[in-house]
């Protein structure tokens, strides 16, 4: 007897030895997704058949074992992996009450030396778990932090909340280790990108990595000088003229979208020389 197939599903053959059919038997069906669409993981799901009496045939029900969007999300989405490090000569208790206090953020935020006049609330508790600082400007888009766990004098653990230019979030840690005197700092980022920008961890860990760098060099200076000599200097504002922009269209399914993208920039590359 053959179970009808459904579209994206492989025909099942099953072969009873007896004319005497039980009232189900176990098909074994192809894990799918919340969404419905198969999704790429490993192993079967036990599903139960069923005889339907006007027809004589076998059939399968269909149900779909559900991801959590959560785990779904993070198995497609691009990720990054920022740190950087430096050694401050100050105890690690003391870059801890600094460093966990949002009210001195704004004091040696490698991002507000950008854009100065950037809109910057922090709560009125600002260093205690649950604590929030939020940013909006024209240069730096808008977003908060929040502490998720703080481990005086060791560990400082964050989420990180981009509203704009796009959405998204992060895992945000500042590490401490004790060097004799001194203390190593590693301010850490790992998280997700939304799936239409697979193309730049690489370019945004180059970008908050040099972010990270002047950060820790500015906390350095604050904490073993008391002041941070960095500032930013507007020299003028320069119009650019209109451009001229040229580009090729391409239609793909999703998981093909990397390899489409390289043959529309070879292609773009092509038209242009």
């Amino acid at each position: 007897m053959i179970a009808e197939g459904r579209a994206g599903f492989p025909e099942i053959r099953i072969t009873f030895r007896q004319f005497a059919v039980p009232e189900t038997a176990i098909c074994r069906l192809p894990r799918a997704s919340s969404a419905g669409s198969l999704h790429d993981c490993s192993g079967y799901v036990r599903k139960p058949c069923f005889l339907e009496p006007s027809t004589g045939k076998l059939r399968r029900r269909v149900a779909y074992n559900k991801v959590p969007s959560n785990q779904l999300e993070d198995s497609a989405m691009p990720r990054h992996d920022v740190r950087h490090s430096t050694e401050l000569h100050a105890s690690s208790e003391r870059v801890f009450e600094a460093v966990s206090d949002f009210g001195t953020w704004t004091t040696w935020s490698p991002w507000l030396y950008t854009e100065p006049d950037a809109e910057v609330t922090v709560c009125e508790n600002s260093s205690s778990a649950g604590s929030v600082y939020a940013w909006k400007g024209q240069i730096v888009g808008q977003g908060e932090i929040e502490h998720r766990r703080l481990d005086p004098g060791r560990l400082i653990e964050d989420e990180i909340r981009f509203i704009k230019l796009f959405k998204s979030r992060s895992n945000v840690m500042f590490e401490l280790e004790p060097v004799g005197d001194s203390t190593r700092i590693t301010w850490v980022m790992q998280g997700s990108l939304p799936w239409f920008l697979f193309w730049m961890p690489s370019s945004m860990e180059a970008f908050i990595g040099m972010d990270y760098q002047r950060g820790l060099r500015m906390l350095k200076e604050w904490l073993e000088t008391g002041q941070i000599l960095s500032e930013t200097k507007i020299r003028g504002v320069e119009s650019v003229g209109p451009l001229q922009m040229a580009g090729v269209r391409h239609t793909c399914a999703l998981k093909d979208i990397g390899a489409a993208m390289q043959s529309a920039m070879t292609e773009a590359k092509g038209k242009l020389t």
